[in-house]
């Protein structure tokens, strides 16, 4: 398992990583929304870079605060989208 943080420092190296993978996971924080606006982002590398049919697992982290910016519907539209 490997967890860049979604840091672009480690894009050129994750490259690699998605021909072997199997599933991946991408987590976003629903009190930051950068982070939700960056799946799609991430979605696309894994498009250009991972086996067509790796499982993809999209994680909406921090649900439990009451500082809540990306809301339950935005995240399960961009869930049905992949």
């Amino acid at each position: 398992m490997w967890d860049t943080a979604g840091q672009e420092r480690f894009r050129t190296i994750t490259q690699t990583y998605y021909k072997g993978a199997m599933g991946i996971i991408l987590v976003y924080d629903v009190t930051q929304e950068p982070t939700f606006n960056n799946i799609t982002n991430w979605l696309k590398q894994i498009d250009s870079h991972a086996s067509e049919d790796v499982a993809r697992v999209l994680v909406a982290n921090k649900i439990d605060l009451p500082n809540r910016v990306v809301s339950k519907e935005q995240g399960e539209q961009l869930g049905q989208q992949y």
